[in-house]
């Protein structure tokens, strides 16, 4: 403002001669500054609206994939569809996992039965892997097979101690599976078999 002053003192001279000039030219000015403001202000306008409804259409397509769920409820329907697709899938161990697995059973071996569910046909592979190398360190094995499981380990794999009470196979073999992150399934001891038996089933869905 100071500034402007400033400027119509030092030229008052040549404005008291043309007032109307000056005044006219003033006005452009102004004119051609609202209009560039109002230009870029529409402008920014234009694009945050432009923003917000891409936004909300983002919005619009997770609500109907979601079918309306939670955030919580939808985790959940994803956690579900990776453990069906975990169980159409062989699972198999490792060479690492083998190596450890084979060094714990080693320590003192002994008895086994590996059974696998004849409605998981995908698991065959898993039971030959637990059968050779329990073999391998000088286990005695059986292999066996089970139809109509009715209660098959959620799990996918459980532990069944043979009748009496000595429980020494299945802990040492249940500290072989914890030691390579399996998760297993600890049943009560079997009353018809003296062998620890490893049950090698799909996933309970």
């Amino acid at each position: 403002m100071d500034l402007l002053l400033s400027m119509i003192q030092q030229n008052w001279a040549v404005i008291s001669q043309a007032p109307f000039g000056v005044v006219s030219l003033l006005l452009v000015i102004a004119t051609a500054a609202f209009s560039a403001g109002r230009f870029f202000l529409s402008e920014k306008v234009a694009n945050l609206e432009s923003r917000l409804a891409a936004k909300d259409e983002t919005i619009a397509n997770y609500r109907e994939k979601l079918a309306g769920a939670t955030p919580d409820e939808a985790r959940s329907k994803i956690d579900e569809l990776e453990g069906r697709l975990l169980a159409l899938e062989p699972r198999l161990l490792s060479a690492d996992q083998l190596a450890m697995f084979s060094a714990i059973v080693g320590t003192k071996p002994g008895s086994a039965q590996v059974v696998v569910d004849l409605a998981s046909a995908n698991r065959q592979q898993l039971a030959r892997q637990l059968e050779r190398s329990l073999k391998d360190v000088g286990w005695n094995v059986e292999i066996g097979s089970a139809a109509g499981v009715s209660n098959p380990p959620k799990t996918g794999i459980s532990i069944t101690p043979g009748s009496g009470e000595d429980t020494a196979d299945a802990n040492l073999l249940a500290r072989a599976f914890d030691a390579i992150g399996v998760a297993y399934e600890i049943l009560t001891p079997s009353a018809y078999t003296n062998m620890t038996q490893i049950l090698i089933s799909d996933l309970q869905l």
